[in-house]
């Protein structure tokens, strides 16, 4: 009267199940080319000129007395 299986059951399986293959495709790997070496070392001296620039542009703006662009007095 009751179809359900009891909760302990297990569904049997064959092993053609477990074999199946799986094709991933535009799989390259794991490994990194020299270009890959090459555009990261670019990539990487890019972020880090950007990031020394700004901060030496920051420190020299608010690094400023009295924010005139020329440090000496125009004689009179």
């Amino acid at each position: 009267m009751n179809s359900r299986k009891p909760s302990g059951s297990r569904r049997q399986r064959s092993c053609s199940d477990d074999n199946k293959e799986i094709t991933a495709m535009y799989w390259y790997d794991h490994d990194v080319n020299g270009w890959g070496y090459a555009l990261m070392t670019i990539g990487m001296l890019g972020f880090w000129t950007v990031v020394i620039t700004g901060v030496v542009l920051m420190v020299r703006q608010f690094g400023r007395i009295d924010g005139s662009l020329t440090a000496s007095r125009t004689p009179e």
